[in-house]
C-alpha cells in the first residue's frame, strides 16, 4: 500500500460523526483562517497550535469519511468544495508548525541518523538468466512499476484539487471530478479491493493496473468533453530512464578505434533497452487481456497497441546527454538535461545497465549525480518524493546500489585505471556505494562454485575491518555485521523499502 497522500485523507476519526452544521461553521472558520494566513506572520509552535492542528485534522477527515460513506447529500460538489478548503487551512497551519519546529534546538548527537530507503528495486546479475524466465521476480517486478505509476497518477490528481482549491479559497475545487477519482481510488486502497482472495490468485498488481488504466481512460474522456475513447487512443505512459554508462567504458584490449567502440556500445546499449520495453509491454498487454477476457481475434487486435506506452531515454552519466529517446514524436515529454530526468520527468524506472563498475562510479561522481539518483528512488523522512522511481540494477548497476564497491575488485574483471583517482584495486577498499540495498549490504554478481574460496576470504576480511574499525568502536550506532549477495545469473533480490521496515528477498527460477 502506498503512502499516505495528505492529513485529510489518511487521519483517523475521533469519536461520534459531528453534524452537517457543525462542519459548516468549521468550513466558514478554515476558510478566514486561508484568506488572512498571508497577512500574518507565523506564530512560533505551542501545544496549544499543535493541538489545534491534531483536531483540525480529524474533524477533517471525520467529514472526509461522511462525506464518502454516509447519503447522498453530503456526495454534493458544495461539500466537496468545503472539505477541501478545511484540508488547505489545515496544511497551512501544519505549515507553520513544522517551520517554527524546524528552527528549534538541533537533536543530541545520541540519536540516530534518519535514514533513507529505496523504496522498489530489483537486483541482477543476468536480465536474461535472472529476471525473464523468473515469474516470482517479474511478479515483483510489474507490481513495483504499477506502484510507481499509481502514486504518481494519485500525485496528479491531488494537485489537480489542491490547485483548484487556491484559486477559489472560500468556494474549494472546481474540479470535483479529480475529487471523486482520488477518494475514489483511495478507498479502492484501503478497503479489500486489492488484497482478498480473488485478487491475490489473479495479482494484486493486475487488478490495480486495470483500475489505473479505467481512472486514464475516464480522465481522457472527461477531458474530451465525454467522447468515448479507445484503448489505443488512451494508453498509460511509464517513463523509462535507462543509464547504460558502465557499457561505455573503453577496452584497452580492443582492436577497434575508440569512436568504433562507443558507436558499438550505443547500438547494444539500444538493443537490451528495446528489449526491457518489449518485456515490459508483454506483460502490460497480457494482463490486460487475462483481466479483460479477451478473444484472440481480439488480442490480435490489441497487440497491435499496447495498454501502456513506454517513453524511453538513454541517461549518459558520463557527459550527462541524453539519447535515442523512444515512445513518442513529441519531444515535450522527453526530459531536456540530465538532472531534469532525474527529478522533473519524474521516471518511473531507472534501470542501471552492467559494465564496467568503476567506470559507471567514476561518471557518477564527475557529474554530481548521486544526491539526485538517490532522491529518485528513495524514500525517508527527509525525502518529499511522493512516486519514487524503481531501481533495477544488473551487474555493475546491483553493485553500485550496495553499500561497498570493492565487491567489484574480487574478481579482478573490470580494468580499474579507467578512473584516473583510483588506478588500482586496492584504492576502491571502502568506497561506498549508493546503500539502497540495506545497512552494509553489499552485492557480488555472477557467483559460481569457482569464486567460492575466493569470497570466504574477502567475507573474512571485511568482517576483521568492520570490527577493528576505531570510528564505529566511538559511535553509539555501530555497524551491522556486513552482508553480501553472492548472486548466480539465474538470481534476484528484490528490495521492498515501501513500508516502514527495508525487506530483500532473494529469488531464483527454478524450471519445473
Amino acid at each position: 500500500m502506498s503512502r499516505p497522500l495528505s492529513p485529510v485523507l489518511s487521519a483517523p476519526t475521533s469519536g461520534p460523526a459531528q453534524s452537517y452544521f457543525f462542519f459548516l461553521l468549521v468550513a466558514t472558520f478554515s476558510c478566514c483562517v486561508n484568506r488572512c494566513h498571508a497577512l500574518l506572520p507565523p506564530a512560533p509552535a505551542t501545544e496549544s497550535s499543535i493541538q489545534s492542528s491534531v483536531i483540525s485534522n480529524n474533524v477533517v477527515a471525520s467529514f472526509s469519511r461522511l462525506s464518502h460513506y454516509n447519503g447522498k447529500i453530503l456526495e454534493s460538489r458544495t461539500n466537496f468544495r468545503r472539505r477541501t478548503t478545511i484540508r488547505y487551512a489545515t496544511e497551512k497551519l501544519a505549515e507553520v508548525t513544522k517551520t517554527s519546529s524546524d528552527t528549534s534546538a538541533p537533536s543530541s548527537s545520541s540519536e540516530a541518523p534518519k535514514r533513507r530507503q529505496l523504496a522498489r528495486g530489483l537486483l541482477l546479475s543476468s536480465f536474461s538468466d535472472g529476471l525473464v524466465p523468473n515469474p516470482q521476480a517479474l511478479d515483483f517486478w510489474m507490481d513495483s512499476l504499477v506502484e510507481s505509476m499509481w502514486n504518481q497518477y494519485l500525485q496528479g490528481l491531488q494537485e489537480k484539487v489542491e490547485s483548484s482549491a487556491k484559486a477559489s479559497p472560500c468556494c474549494g475545487p472546481t474540479d470535483v471530478d479529480s475529487v471523486n477519482q482520488l477518494l475514489d481510488a483511495i478507498s479502492d486502497e484501503s478497503s479489500s479491493s486489492f488484497t482478498d482472495e480473488a485478487t491475490k490468485k489473479t495479482g494484486q498488481w493486475k487488478v490495480k493496473f486495470q483500475k489505473l488504466l479505467e481512472m486514464q481512460q475516464h480522465q481522457q474522456e472527461q477531458e474530451q468533453s465525454g467522447e468515448s475513447l479507445s484503448l489505443s487512443s488512451s494508453p498509460l505512459e511509464l517513463r523509462f530512464l535507462y543509464i547504460p554508462t558502465a557499457m561505455y567504458a573503453l577496452r584497452k584490449d580492443s582492436t577497434n578505434s575508440p569512436g568504433k567502440q562507443r558507436q558499438r556500445a550505443r547500438a547494444d546499449g539500444k538493443k537490451r533497452r528495446t528489449q526491457i520495453v518489449q518485456l515490459i509491454q508483454d506483460q502490460f498487454a497480457n494482463a490486460y487481456h487475462e483481466m479483460n477476457d479477451c478473444s484472440d481475434d481480439d488480442i490480435k487486435e490489441q497487440m497491435k497497441s499496447s495498454p501502456v506506452k513506454a517513453l524511453a531515454v538513454s541517461f549518459d552519466l558520463d557527459d550527462g546527454s541524453l539519447k535515442q529517446p523512444e515512445g513518442s514524436k513529441n519531444t515535450s515529454k522527453f526530459p531536456s538535461t540530465g538532472m531534469d530526468a532525474l527529478k522533473d520527468w519524474k521516471p518511473n524506472l531507472i534501470y542501471v545497465q552492467g559494465g564496467n563498475t568503476f567506470w559507471l562510479y567514476h561518471c557518477m561522481e564527475k557529474g554530481g549525480w548521486r544526491d539526485a539518483l538517490v532522491d529518485a528512488v528513495t524514500v525517508g523522512d527527509d525525502n518529499n518524493n511522493q512516486a519514487p522511481a524503481v531501481y533495477c540494477g544488473t551487474s555493475a548497476g546491483a553493485i553500485l546500489a550496495g553499500s561497498l564497491m570493492e565487491t567489484a575488485t574480487w574478481k579482478g574483471w573490470d580494468d580499474p585505471t579507467v578512473d584516473p583517482d583510483r588506478p588500482n584495486y586496492e584504492d576502491w577498499k571502502g568506497i561506498a556505494g549508493l546503500d539502497l540495498a540495506g545497512e552494509n549490504v553489499s552485492v557480488f554478481p555472477h557467483m559460481g562454485e569457482q569464486w567460492q574460496d575466493i569470497v570466504d576470504g574477502k567475507m573474512a576480511q571485511l568482517n576483521a575491518d568492520t570490527n577493528d574499525d576505531g570510528d564505529h568502536d566511538s559511535s553509539d550506532f555501530s555497524l551491522p555485521a556486513p552482508e553480501v549477495y553472492c548472486l548466480r545469473d539465474d538470481q534476484a533480490v528484490c528490495v521492498n523499502g515501501s513500508g516502514s521496515v527495508l525487506t530483500r528477498t532473494l529469488l531464483e527460477y527454478a524450471p519445473e
